[in-house]
């Protein structure tokens, strides 16, 4: 999206409030979100859910691509221990690459990373 469409798709904060907020969310369409500003500074995004999704499984992917560059520095007391992260990882890789991402994987992702990583979980990388 160049910065005329940007443009287009600017509305004031007070459009919302006036009546026009009908107009605003018929014109969201995918890869076509509106940008509500207030006092001339970014206020909100409105996306489609669609949008959305695909915003949540782009997080989640950052995250697990963390989480994996924070394990791979990781000294493993033994051989057992090294085979059960890298089950852990080809799991949670698997997850990512589902299409789409469900709210449901994600959990399953957040609790496997949980039970499996305490530490992990507590780690910097969370957002």
């Amino acid at each position: 999206m160049n910065a005329s469409q940007v443009l287009e798709r600017t509305y004031p904060v007070s459009d919302l409030s006036q009546g026009k907020a009908a107009r605003i969310l018929a014109s969201v369409q995918d890869d076509s979100p509106a940008f509500i500003f207030k006092n001339n500074a970014p206020y909100r995004v409105v996306v489609t859910p669609a949008d959305y999704a695909a915003i949540e499984r782009a997080r989640a992917i950052v995250r697990l691509a963390e989480a994996n560059a924070w394990a791979d520095g990781l000294e493993w007391e033994s051989d057992a221990e090294r085979e059960d992260h890298v089950a852990l990882r080809m799991r949670l890789d698997s997850m990512a690459d589902e299409t789409p991402l469900s709210g449901e994987s994600l959990a399953e992702a957040a609790m496997t990373l949980a039970s499996s990583a305490p530490d992990l979980v507590e780690g910097s990388f969370r957002g």
